[in-house]
């Protein structure tokens, strides 16, 4: 077979072997990497070409896991901050409605109390007013106040008195009413009269020889004596 292929060899013109080496040349390379050679000490050939491996580097991947790691601790510690601030937040509002909530019971404890002791104020005042052994007593203008009136309730048994200064007229700024009882002709003070309160407190009489009561115009805060010309009203037991 050797001898037969060379018999019918053909030789090939030289313009061949330059169109082949063009062609080489006109290639491009499957890969821009340098082939890697290792050259013995001991012995002057290279050693066979290495296979081309692709190194794929991994320290960023590494480095973005971190970074990656990082801003979602961040994250969740600024959730965390949020959340805490916000709950510590809704705890102080509970807390001031909590005590809100304590002042208003406080306060309606404290009316619910005001008008109870109203209220057995006025039962014990219309027991007295309509007990048997009370005096009913009209007080009467002296001419100072022509239209003045007041109501003295009278027990001689106890000598306590409850005034009703309903028909008086409003005290001018600085002055204030007082209730006087004359007892073995000496005027005797009961105080003044509250210009809130159309009853006054249930009043102690000490002598119980009591002929007549009177109110008075005094400054404000009372006097130890009366003021005779302007003794608004006066009625006799």
């Amino acid at each position: 077979m050797e001898d037969y292929a060379t018999s019918v060899a053909v030789t090939p013109p030289e313009s061949l072997k330059n169109s082949i080496l063009a062609k080489i040349r006109e290639l491009e390379q499957e890969s821009a990497e340098p082939k890697i050679s290792v050259a013995i000490p001991s012995q002057e050939k290279e050693v066979e070409e290495m296979p081309e491996t692709k190194i794929i580097p991994i320290s960023g991947i590494y480095k973005w896991s971190a970074a990656a790691s990082v801003l979602v601790i961040i994250g969740l510690s600024l959730l965390y901050l949020n959340s805490a601030t916000k709950a510590n937040g809704l705890e102080q509002d509970l807390t001031a409605l909590e005590e809100k909530a304590d002042k208003n019971q406080e306060t309606l404890e404290d009316k619910l109390l005001a008008m109870q002791s109203d209220l057995y104020a006025m039962q014990e005042r219309e027991a007295f007013i309509n007990a048997p052994n009370t005096q009913k007593l009209l007080l009467q203008a002296t001419g100072v106040e022509p239209g003045a009136s007041a109501t003295a309730y009278f027990d001689q048994n106890t000598g306590n008195v409850i005034l009703a200064s309903n028909g008086l007229p409003e005290p001018v700024s600085g002055k204030q009413f007082q209730l006087w009882a004359i007892a073995d002709g000496v005027p005797l003070d009961l105080g003044v009269l509250e210009k809130e309160s159309a009853y006054s407190k249930t009043i102690s009489v000490k002598n119980a020889n009591v002929q007549a009561f009177a109110i008075t115009l005094e400054k404000e805060g009372g006097s130890p004596t009366p003021t005779m010309d302007q003794m608004y009203v006066y009625g006799g037991v």
